[in-house]
């Protein structure tokens, strides 16, 4: 895996966005984690938030 572009949003619910070479990352405010290939849209890895 690639590290996070420098290029991070923030969405309005506080959502972090990171785009890396083949993945997008979300990083929700109650600690949610999803990471999504870039490809073909589909969910790699998935851990819920408290």
């Amino acid at each position: 895996m690639h590290p996070p572009r420098a290029d991070c949003t923030r969405g309005d619910d506080g959502t972090l966005v990171a785009v890396t070479k083949g993945n997008v990352i979300y990083t929700k405010p109650d600690g949610e984690l999803i990471i999504t290939s870039r490809r073909n849209g589909e969910t790699v890895y998935q851990r819920p938030g408290a």
